[in-house]
Formats: C-alpha cells, structure tokens, sequence
C-alpha cells in the first residue's frame, strides 16, 4: 500500500457504499421482526416508555442509573415523534427507532469512507471493511429485528471515536464523552483513553521489545490470576452466582476444567501479544506520549459526567455489587470452552476469526498509532471474556480498521472483496427465519435456551444453549482452519513474490 500519496476513495464508490446500505434499509422494511411484547421485545419496553414520555420519566418519576446512562437515543427518538406528531404508540415508536438507526448506519457509513482515506486504504480494502463493519448479525439482522435499543447508537458513537482520534479532533472525543454517558457504558472511557494520547505524529515506528520479555512475564501474571479466579468458581462461589443470576448464567460443569483451561491459555496468548510494544514498559514514553493537560480535562469531565447521571437516577441500588459483576462475568467466560469466542464470531462475523489468526500483526500495527489505541484494545480484551459480544459493540469499528489495513498491506484483490462479503452475509443469518413459534417467555433459563426462543438466543452469548453452541462452535472451527489455510496460502505468496523481487534488484544491480 502507498504511502506517499493520500488514496482517494471515489465518489462513485462513496455512493455505491450508501447506496447498498440505502438498498439494506428498505429491504429489511419487508423482513421479520421481534414479536414479543407487541415487537418491542423485553428490554425495548423500557426504552420505548422512555420515548413515549421522556419529561415526565426522567425528570419527575426518575429512572436508575443504569438507563439514564442509556436515556439519550429515547430523548432524540422522542422529540423527532413531538416534531412531526406522531402519538407515542408502539409501532410509531418501533417504526422511529427504525428511521433513527437507519440514519445513523447511513452517516457511519459515510464516516467509513473517511476513515479508509485517513488510512489510506485501497477501494478494495475499504469495500471489505464495509462487509465487516455493516454485514454481520449486529447490524445486518439484529439492528432490524429488533430496533428498540441503544446499540447502534453505540456502534456509531464507536466509529466517531475512531475518525476524531486518528483525525486528532479533539473537541469531537469530547463531544463523545458527553453523549456516550447517556448511551452506553463503556464509551466515555475509551473515548477518554484516546483523547488522553492521541495519535503519534510519527507513524511508521516499528515495536520496540520489551526488556527481559516483561510480555510474556505479565501475560503468565494475567492468565495466573485468571485461571485462580475461575478456580473459585468450582467453590461456593458458583452457587452464589447461579442464585444471584438466575435468568442471566448458565454452566456447563461437566466441562468447567476445560473451560477455565481455555479461557487461561487465551488470555496468555492475547495479552502476550498486545504487550509486545516496550514503551509500555517504559513510564517515561508513557510520559511523554501522554498529554497531561488532556488528561486532567478528561478526569474532570467523566468525574463530572459520573456526578450527572448519579443525581439524575432514582434510589434504586445497582443490580449487582461490583464484585458479584465480576465474578458473573468471569462466569460467562467458562460457560462453555471459549464460547465467548464463538458468541463473538457468531455476532461480529469472520473478522473475529482472522483478527485471531493474525494477532501479532494486529498488535504490531498499533505501534504506528500510540500507546492510546494499544491501552484501548487492552480494555477491550479484558471485555472480551464477556460472551455477551454487544457490550462491546463501540469498540468494533478500531479492530476493523487496523484488521483491514493488514489485508489490505496483502495484496487485497477486488475480486477476494466478494468472496468476504458472502462470508460476512452466511454469518449475518439475514438469511435465518427466527420467528418459527410463540415467543412468549415464562422468566426461566430454561425457557430462553429452548426452542422457539433458541431460534434468537442462540446468537447471544449467555443463552446460547450447550447443543447450539456445539453446533456453532463447529461452523466455527471449520471456518477459522479454512481462513488459516488461506492466510498461511497468500502469506507464502507474499513471501515468493518479495524474494523474486529482492533478487530481480540484486541482478540489475
């Protein structure tokens, strides 16, 4: 890929882009939706009370802390129902749920495209970061299906993170902070991470190894924690949990040694990898890279933010004490052997799968943007061991970007381009029909992991029953040694054509 010059993505593929994104939205017009709860689903009764009488609810009544932090799409979805009049019924507000996704998915779209110029990607690559941004389960299926949610908001907030920080625009992190503190839980803070170090003005360094392989030591220090962490589980501990999350956790103790065996071996490979750069480890790169003025407006504004949304909120205690929230999540991690790695295919696509088959490029790649997006990704892979993949639905749009660049540095062909999307569109399930019964819900775990109600559960990572898990994880395996082959293929042709040319140059030389 040149780097010399700014690749330039046409207008006419800048509209291609929207226009299959347009072309997306009004097909799904005629597609399946939720039908519980009058369409709006369990959660989507919540934010649909909100849309319906914002004022009163929020400012009077009050809500907990947890949805005011979610309150912002229901204000815009309720003003835009006072602008044109339309009465707060449940398919006016399903349906201006829709047009508000819908809007936003068209300008990401558009951001995209700014994006693959700011990081000069080729018309192929940014094509195949499209697929893997807009065709998969998150947003081909689920943000149709079921419109009623925070989620695409947070998709889209995710992707504006990224163009401010790589565009260096700070005053738009900012304006993320703020907005993401009424949107989704996780984005004031790894807006914050990248407003605190922006990008490097020096792209092109290459990793700098750490000292007496400090990696490797911190990655067995994390996977030892971990594996005694999940240890206590075989303990009391796990029954507290099963009581305490009745609806919300299952585990598969017949295989819960394999489980945390495999959860243990992903987090030492992973953070091995993603602590390879030394300036890590060197606190006066640290320094230097970090821009202290930043950050003490960043403490101050999530200090600020945290204070708002705590006196918004009603008495209403958390639904869980931080320390029963860890321990739930570290649960889901050993639900099954790596099923939160399946339930991250199954939801974001086949980027997953190479992402993990091309780690320690991906980790080398972030020495060229700064210790900001390294600590980023970092975050996210501590939330990765959460099988409930949309919680991390923000951060998408960073692991897309630098996993096609490496595609793209491969040669990419146009041609490879289809081939991804039929991938990304087979692991959309747009093609699925999931209305095949009542989807009535009598509060059990066992309703959700049974069918009719599998035929949706099973693309959500803590009520993925054990047989469809099985199922998945199969599809999964057999795609990720088929993308392995493939990879390691074009890898080795790389590496055929870069020695013809380096002895081609040494004969005219």
């Amino acid at each position: 890929m040149p780097s010399t010059f700014q690749q330039k993505l046409s207008l006419r593929n800048r509209i291609l882009m929207l226009g299959v994104m347009l072309a997306i939205g009004l097909g799904n017009i005629c597609t399946e939706r939720l039908t519980a709860n009058d369409g709006l689903g369990w959660d989507g009764m919540t934010y649909a009370a909100l849309a319906s009488d914002f004022s009163e609810l929020v400012f009077v009544q009050k809500v907990d802390e947890y949805r005011v932090g979610r309150i912002l799409p229901c204000a815009i979805v309720h003003v835009g129902m006072r602008l044109v009049g339309a009465r707060p019924t449940n398919h006016n507000i399903i349906l201006a749920f829709d047009i508000y996704n819908f809007m936003l998915l068209m300008g990401c779209v558009y951001v995209w495209g700014l994006i693959a110029e700011t990081l000069n990607l080729r018309t192929s690559a940014a094509w195949l970061g499209f697929c893997f941004l807009f065709l998969s389960y998150a947003i081909l299926k689920n943000n149709f299906y079921a419109p009623v949610s925070t989620d695409t908001s947070a998709f889209a907030l995710g992707i504006l993170t990224l163009y401010f920080y790589l565009t260096r625009k700070n005053l738009g992190l900012i304006g993320v902070m703020i907005a993401g503190a009424f949107t989704w839980p996780t984005v004031p803070a790894m807006a914050a991470l990248l407003y605190m170090f922006p990008r490097i003005e020096n792209p092109g360094a290459r990793p700098v190894a750490p000292l007496h392989r400090l990696n490797v030591w911190c990655a067995a220090i994390a996977a030892t924690g971990v594996c005694a962490a999940l240890l206590l589980l075989t303990g009391p501990l796990v029954q507290r949990l099963l009581a305490t999350f009745p609806r919300f956790l299952r585990l598969n103790m017949s295989l819960l040694y394999l489980s945390i065996a495999a959860t243990t071996v992903y987090v030492f490979f992973s953070v091995r990898a993603v602590l390879g750069e030394g300036k890590l480890f060197n606190l006066r790169a640290v320094w230097e890279e970090l821009r202290w003025k930043s950050a003490l407006v960043a403490v101050m504004l999530l200090i600020a933010l945290k204070i708002t949304t705590h006196l918004m909120a009603n008495d209403v205690g958390p639904w869980a004490t931080p320390k029963m929230f860890v321990g739930y999540i570290l649960a889901l991690s050993v639900s099954d052997p790596l099923l939160f790695f399946v339930a991250h295919v199954i939801y974001f696509g086949p980027v997953v799968i190479v992402l993990t088959l091309l780690w320690k490029p991906f980790c080398d790649s972030l020495s060229t943007f700064g210790i900001g997006l390294r600590l980023f990704v970092i975050l996210n892979l501590a939330l990765s061991l959460n099988s409930q993949s949309r919680q991390m639905i923000n951060g998408l749009a960073v692991f897309v970007a630098l996993m096609t660049m490496i595609l793209d540095r491969r040669r990419l062909k146009s041609g490879e381009v289809v081939g991804w999307a039929l991938l990304c569109l087979i692991y959309s399930k747009v093609w699925y029909v999931m209305n095949r019964g009542s989807q009535q819900w009598d509060g059990t775990m066992e309703d959700l992991l049974a069918f009719p109600l599998q035929h949706l559960y099973m693309n959500i990572g803590p009520w993925i029953s054990h047989e469809m898990y099985l199922v998945q994880a199969g599809v999964v395996a057999l795609t990720t040694a088929i993308l392995y082959f493939l990879l390691r293929t074009r890898g080795h042709e790389l590496k055929a054509s870069a020695d013809i040319g380096q002895n081609a140059a040494q004969a005219e030389s």
